[in-house]
């Protein structure tokens, strides 16, 4: 049987991000990646304009998804 194994970390708050090096803030930025699931209904094809346009930016990958066909 294949054990699938991953790891949960504590983001840093605030506080400690302001006490890192430029340096290390750096480091932690490159270190994650950021996966975005949107949840859609076929009817509002403008907002997932709107969304391509805006949160897709933060996301190193994103996908649309509907419980409808669309």
């Amino acid at each position: 049987m294949h054990h699938h194994e991953h790891h949960h970390l504590q983001a840093p708050n605030k506080e400690e991000i302001l006490k890192m090096s430029e340096a290390e803030r750096v480091e932690l930025s490159n270190s994650f990646r950021v996966y975005c699931i949107i949840l859609v209904t076929p009817k509002d094809v403008r907002l997932w304009a709107a969304v391509k346009e805006t949160w897709f930016k933060h996301c190193d990958k994103a996908e649309f998804f509907s419980s409808e066909r669309v």
